[in-house]
């Protein structure tokens, strides 16, 4: 996947699910169609808070198919 599929599913619709440490799971397809998760937390490695709607993206990786 490329920097820009990431950025499409952060910026555009997509599903958000709260997780651990302040984290989110966000769920959603590309313009073309690829089903992406992203998991982007909104402090870094020390506990301290980025700028609203600041988020560091920890993984991403493609949905399988099943």
């Amino acid at each position: 996947m490329t920097i820009e599929e990431v950025e499409e599913i952060c910026q555009e619709r997509h599903k958000e699910i709260k997780s651990y440490r302040k984290r989110f799971l966000l769920k959603g397809k590309t313009k073309m169609g690829r089903k992406l998760e992203v998991i982007v937390s909104p402090e870094d490695k020390e506990g301290n808070l980025y700028d609203e709607g600041i988020y560091y993206v920890i993984t991403a990786y493609e949905k399988e198919q099943i």
